[in-house]
């Protein structure tokens, strides 16, 4: 979770920064639409892919130095962000495993507030006069100030006599190009990524290119422009309910004024959309291929040890008062039963048949079964980093599916599988590679 966050928090940063310095000053706002709409949606999934594709070595030597060049742009913002992290690492003296647990608890109230956006909107409607008007309803309320739009209502203050048709062009602009849609979906994403400064900038520029689209599409029914422009300002100065998931005609003000009167774009100019595809390969390169993925991994290891602090192995699996002896260490060594030399990817802890395996954090099994040179062995995946094996048990306590937490009994020592004697062999993975467990015993 926390690796998807990041890595689609870093994608946003990115896109966000190429339009704010080519894209936002051009007159294709329409254009600019999709490109934000699209790189929100892009940078949701393409972290996904890291879980289904591998596409390592299936591209030519001439193209990998490139996405290398921009994987490694990409970077420099994660390398930045994990400097921070160490920085708080080497100054706190406490734990804090409550960070995942206060990023849910903000997210249920960031999806409270989303909802009770719906509420409030559809109890204000419930008290106003309602006006047919083609196939939208306009709504008459005397409880705002200001108009807005949702869906396919439009909101006006009651105490208007008549409603002026430069803003009602403007909202039917909303409502017919369905700009609900892309402010609803910033609203779900703002949820899971509250944390991210870059979300707030970003949902800002896609409000502000919104009232761009409607401002143009009232200007080019002939309308004055000087009465447009200030109506804009006589507006701005009302106050009026402000809703998350709605748009609102005056606001904000003087961006839009400054974008009518603005010359526009030559066509040729859409040309600098292409300069995002570069960022979007090497995004999709560092989610999908090994060799790109593992310096990114390793930056954030340090972030996510912070945040899942509950999440992290620690200690021995075994009591202390109950362990004999340590028989093999972590490293390359002769294989007693095979006498060849292996690596051997875990620690031996002599114990007497039966001794209680306790798990070393909370996490959820996702292997518990039998084979023939492991034994009986669990298998449970704490985080996006780290996993443990316990191999050789007599018998599993836990099975597929079952979250444990930390010093719960899972197993009991045994002699299953290739094994000389009664012991436990066990095993920590960091980002999927077998270390020292040693690195992790208190």
């Amino acid at each position: 979770m926390v690796f998807y966050l990041i890595l689609a928090s870093t994608g946003l940063l990115g896109f966000w920064l190429y339009y704010f310095v080519v894209l936002r000053r051009t007159t294709f706002f329409n254009l600019n639409r999709w490109y934000l709409f699209g790189a929100l949606i892009f940078c949701l999934l393409v972290p996904l892919t890291r879980h289904f594709v591998d596409v390592k070595g299936s591209v030519g030597a001439e193209n990998e130095s490139a996405l290398e060049s921009y994987a490694s742009e990409i970077l420099i913002t994660v390398d930045t962000l994990q400097n921070r992290i160490v920085s708080v690492q080497q100054t706190t003296t406490t734990k804090i495993p409550w960070l995942s647990t206060l990023y849910f608890i903000v997210c249920g109230f960031f999806l409270i507030r989303f909802i009770w956006s719906f509420v409030s909107v559809g109890r204000l409607a419930k008290g106003c006069e309602e006006v047919e008007l083609a196939k939208f309803k306009v709504y008459r309320s005397p409880h705002i100030d200001q108009p807005f739009s949702l869906f396919n209502r439009v909101f006006i203050p009651k105490k208007w006599d008549s409603v002026p048709q430069e803003i009602l062009y403007h909202e039917l602009e909303h409502v017919e190009k369905r700009h609900f849609i892309d402010v609803i979906m910033l609203e779900l994403v703002t949820i899971l990524f509250w944390f991210n400064p870059i979300i707030y900038i970003y949902k800002k520029s896609v409000r502000l290119n919104l009232e761009y689209l409607a401002d143009r599409a009232v200007l080019s029914r002939c309308v004055d422009p000087l009465k447009y422009q200030s109506l804009l300002i006589s507006n701005a100065l009302e106050s009026s309910i402000k809703s998350p998931i709605t748009t609102h005609f005056a606001t904000p003000l003087k961006n839009r004024i400054t974008m009518m009167k603005k010359q526009k774009t030559q066509n040729w100019m859409r040309i600098a959309l292409l300069g995002a595809i570069p960022m979007a390969a090497g995004l999709v390169a560092m989610n999908t291929r090994a060799e790109l993925r593992a310096p990114l991994e390793e930056s954030i290891t340090p972030i996510v040890a912070v945040i899942e602090t509950d999440t992290r192995p620690s200690g021995f699996p075994l009591d202390k008062e109950e362990l004999l002896k340590v028989t093999s260490e972590f490293g390359i060594r002769m294989h007693p039963l095979l006498k060849e030399e292996k690596l051997h990817s875990g620690i031996d802890l002599t114990a007497k048949k039966g001794t209680p395996v306790y798990a070393t954090a909370d996490g959820e099994v996702v292997i518990s079964t039998n084979v023939k040179d492991r034994g009986n062995y669990i298998q449970i995946r704490h985080s996006e980093i780290y996993q443990t094996q316990y191999t050789h048990l007599q018998k599993m306590e836990s099975q597929v599916g079952d979250q444990v937490k930390k010093g719960q009994v899972i197993g009991y020592v045994g002699n299953s599988g290739q094994s000389t004697g009664p012991h436990l062999h066990y095993e920590v993975h960091e980002n999927g590679k077998p270390v020292d467990p040693r690195l992790f015993m208190e």
